[in-house]
Formats: C-alpha cells, sequence, structure tokens
C-alpha cells in the first residue's frame, strides 16, 4: 500500500531541498572569489581571445547563476545518491571553473576552443544522464548547454 508520502516527488524532498541550496551556496561563493580573481588580474577586458561578446561584468553574473545552477544539481543528485554523477559533475565542474583560463587567460582561440567544446559535450552528457534520476536535475543542467553552444559559436566567429 502507498500512502501519498511514498508518492510525493524525490524533488519536493526537504532534504534534497537543503542539500541542493547548501551545494549551490558552495558553488556561487567559490565562483565569487574566482571571479574577483578573473577581475583582479584584469582578464575581464579581454574577452574570449580577441573575439567581441558580452561585457566582462555580465559573463561573471552569469558564471554565478551557472554555478548556483550546478550546485542545486550536485546537491539533488547526491541526495539521491548518484555517487557516479556526482563526481562526473565535480569534475565538470572543475572544468568550468578553469573557463575563464582557457577562454580569455591563455590567449589561445585553440586551446579555447577545445575547453569550450569538451564542456559543452560533457555538459550535455550529463544531463542526459540525469534525465533518467532526475529531471529537475537535468532542467537545472540545461542553461550551461545554452552558455556553451554560445561560447563556442563566439569562437568560431
Amino acid at each position: 500500500m502507498k500512502t501519498a508520502r511514498m508518492t510525493r516527488s524525490r524533488a519536493s524532498n526537504p532534504y534534497l531541498r537543503r542539500l541542493a541550496w547548501a551545494d549551490a551556496g558552495f558553488f556561487v561563493t567559490v565562483t565569487i572569489g574566482l571571479n574577483g580573481l578573473i577581475f583582479g588580474l584584469g582578464w575581464q577586458d579581454r574577452g574570449q581571445n580577441g573575439v567581441s561578446g558580452p561585457p566582462g561584468w555580465l559573463v561573471g553574473a552569469i558564471l554565478v547563476v551557472l554555478f548556483a545552477l550546478f550546485g542545486a544539481a550536485h546537491g539533488l543528485m547526491r541526495g539521491l545518491r548518484e555517487t557516479a554523477w556526482v563526481w562526473q559533475m565535480r569534475c565538470f565542474t572543475l572544468l568550468c571553473f578553469a573557463y575563464p583560463i582557457y577562454t580569455g587567460g591563455l590567449q589561445s582561440r585553440g586551446i579555447g576552443l577545445i575547453g569550450c567544446l569538451l564542456s559543452l559535450i560533457w555538459a550535455i552528457a550529463l544531463t542526459l544522464l540525469a534525465w533518467r534520476k532526475s529531471r529537475v536535475t537535468s532542467l537545472l543542467m540545461l542553461p550551461s548547454v545554452v552558455w556553451l553552444c554560445f561560447a563556442t559559436k563566439l569562437l568560431l566567429s
């Protein structure tokens, strides 16, 4: 016999919500620190390897939002005990933390393009893998796929 509690969506579980908020907060804190480093080094004015794109302050704001979504997705999957996905997400997040380095800091369009393509493929894979266990997590990952498509397009132009 199923009770109403057993049939409730896993995404509405208070424990999962707390994990998602905690992880989102951690990811945002690290991202704000990374943005401080980027602005401290003056990389926000370089653009992506000489390619004109959005201003540095806007890219920094977008990255804060994306990393908040990464943290929420990480927390939800961690709560669901999807260990393999969680470790993949952690590695993907480290690659994304390196985004400012390989797109602007190294001043190499080729390295930036390789980094963006690798990140894009990985984001799509994580989104598709998460769909099976948590559609909410997949939806949290979609903005990163859109952003990486945009960044890759900029580097190809």
